[in-house]
């Protein structure tokens, strides 16, 4: 229970100043600016939706792609899909056990090893690179000596990958207890 003592009760409220006027005035750009972004983003998603619906099958995702005289209802995307499943494995299957692999050691042997803190530091390093860049490093290291292929795009992908397949191993290794300390539950010999 308060008890008052005719003392006033304090105005929290922020005094009518410029910053405030100018605060106002940018929430309002801001959401004019939001809004005129989202008209004509909303249109193209319309139009899209709106003449695709009619053409997606299984046949549209499982055919050739037709030559670009034929109508869109003839023809699909099946080698598209193919290639990008192929691509997509192929990069988990080079980018998953190296990171693995790579978070295990900095984890379970690396310490403060030269190899361990070069390790950390270019994973932290790849995590910030682009995808443009990247795929503009494997363009020319492996397309201009070797010409195009999937391979191509599975290596730009797959080091895309690596290094969140790094951390994100590595910080799950770190939840672990570790057996020397009494904290942990011990492990079996």
């Amino acid at each position: 229970m308060a008890v008052t003592t005719g003392q006033q009760t304090a105005d929290l409220r922020e005094p009518p100043s410029w910053r405030r006027s100018k605060n106002r005035i940018a929430t309002v750009l801001m959401i004019t600016a939001f809004v005129l972004v989202i008209i004509p983003l909303g249109f193209v998603l319309y139009t899209v939706i709106a003449k695709g619906i009619s053409i997606i099958s299984w046949q549209f995702l499982t055919a050739s792609i037709p030559p670009n005289v034929l109508p869109a209802s003839i023809g699909g995307m099946g080698p598209a899909v193919v290639g990008t499943l192929e691509i997509t494995a192929l990069a988990t299957v080079l980018a998953v056990p190296l990171g693995v692999l790579g978070a295990v050691y900095l984890n379970e042997y690396g310490g403060n090893k030269l190899l361990a803190k070069i390790i950390g530091f270019m994973s932290d390093v790849m995590t910030g690179v682009p995808s443009i860049v990247m795929g503009l490093f494997i363009f020319s290291i492996w397309v201009l000596h070797f010409g195009y292929s999937g391979l191509a795009g599975a290596l730009a992908l797959g080091c895309l990958m690596l290094p969140i397949v790094i951390r994100s191993t590595y910080e799950m290794l770190r939840l672990v207890p570790d057996p020397a300390t009494p904290s942990g539950p011990a492990r079996p010999a």
